[in-house]
């Protein structure tokens, strides 16, 4: 007897369109540098990487500065959580609402605000029903 797989975890990540991995590939495999870096083929990187940035800032309807591009959720996690507590830190308003199911990078991000900028810190628990 054959079982048939079904994926649920779309959270975690989701299938490529084919043609963003052959574009994606194309671009790696010729252009592998650190795009901070001062050397031409960085130079060049850094470039593309702008183009795309400028690209995406206009189909959302943002300014260029408002995309930042990250290495994966965690980091965005990381990012966000703590750029929150810092800029509102001094707020009367700085309460942060976390779920009982996040990923560890959100409870790891929020154990660190708690612990070193003295956040009120509520957990919302999910209930089930019945």
């Amino acid at each position: 007897m054959q079982i048939n797989e079904i994926y649920l975890d779309y959270a975690a990540t989701t299938p490529v369109n084919p043609q963003v991995f052959d574009a994606y590939a194309q671009l790696v495999q010729s252009n592998f540098t650190n795009c901070d870096a001062l050397y031409a083929p960085a130079v060049n990187l850094k470039k593309i990487q702008e183009q795309a940035r400028n690209k995406i800032a206009q189909m959302l309807g943002f300014k260029n500065e408002e995309i930042i591009f990250v290495s994966g959720a965690s980091e965005a996690n990381n990012m966000i959580i703590k750029g929150f507590a810092l800029t509102n830190k001094e707020n009367s308003a700085n309460k942060i609402l976390v779920s009982s199911v996040e990923h560890s990078s959100v409870k790891e991000s929020i154990a660190f605000v708690k612990n070193t900028m003295a956040l009120m810190l509520l957990k919302f628990l999910f209930l089930r029903k019945g």
